[in-house]
């Protein structure tokens, strides 16, 4: 009789709500211990969503009642961590599956045809959720993935930068806008007797001076001078660290040696191979 179909139901209803509990607490075991691999994972979770909320929705008087929808969230949060192939075929499958339990119905009661349409939509759906999802997931990991193999080359290249800075005989100094050292090559750690963090003013005034009288535009010429007590005479060369930026670049060429002219005074190669002659 209906009535003792419907009481089938009830009991149905609950014993499955009963299962599908019992059934996510077993989950949670292969999601802490991380195996198996996170799609194997996907695929038993969405699996288990579709077996219990097709029985629930059975046991609702099927698609009408609502409860389909609860498969929207699981098939997007699948989607996610999967490729699109796998992501559609879900989809597919649960989208037979409520098609399967309308079928199954329509053997036990009279089901109108708006309830098969019901059906589709929901199926359409799902589609389009998990399509969405997984487009959106992919474009963010090749986001991710661009963005990791840029920061390795600019990585790289830093630390290429810093080695060839740090082996060039010519002093390299770079000051932050409260004039301290941030970065010294081996050559200007050697003439200026200084470190990183400490205040150009404490370690060379004449220096200091030099780099306030450029920062003011007063400077147009570089001139030689002692960067300290005891040192070989220098000449400076600033320049801006970035655009706008208050730090400094600090250059000082090789000091010049007996016999020797300093190597900021080098006279390079003129047209043709021809060196110009000397003042």
């Amino acid at each position: 009789s209906m009535q003792a179909f419907a009481d089938l139901r009830i009991a149905w209803f609950y014993n499955t709500c009963i299962a599908y509990g019992l059934a996510a607490l077993l989950l949670v075991a292969p999601a802490f211990y991380q195996t198996p691999r996170i799609s194997w994972q996907a695929h038993l979770h969405f699996g288990t969503d579709v077996i219990a909320v097709t029985s629930l929705v059975f046991a609702a008087d099927g698609v009408p009642s609502g409860l389909g929808m609860l498969l929207v969230t699981p098939a997007i949060g699948c989607s996610l961590v999967l490729s699109p192939r796998m992501a559609i075929l879900q989809a597919a499958v649960a989208t037979l599956a409520l098609f399967g339990e309308e079928i199954i119905r329509q053997l036990h009661e009279n089901v109108v045809s708006s309830e098969f349409t019901q059906t589709g939509l929901l199926g359409l759906l799902l589609f389009l959720s998990s399509g969405t999802a997984n487009a959106v997931a992919t474009r963010a990991r090749r986001s991710e993935a661009l963005a990791e193999r840029t920061g390795s080359e600019l990585a790289n290249l830093s630390r290429l930068n810093e080695t060839i800075v740090e082996r060039m005989q010519s002093g390299v100094a770079v000051l932050d806008g409260n004039d301290r050292f941030h970065l010294l090559n081996a050559a200007a750690r050697a003439w200026l007797r200084a470190k990183p963090g400490d205040e150009l003013a404490k370690i060379s005034s004449p220096l200091h001076a030099a780099l306030t009288q450029w920062r003011k535009g007063l400077l147009p010429e570089p001139q030689p001078l002692l960067p300290r007590a005891g040192a070989d005479e220098v000449i400076p060369r600033f320049s801006r660290l970035g655009t706008g930026a208050a730090g400094a670049v600090l250059h000082l060429p090789e000091p010049a040696r007996a016999g020797q002219e300093p190597a900021a005074q080098v006279n390079l190669p003129g047209p043709r191979g021809r060196r110009p002659a000397s003042g």
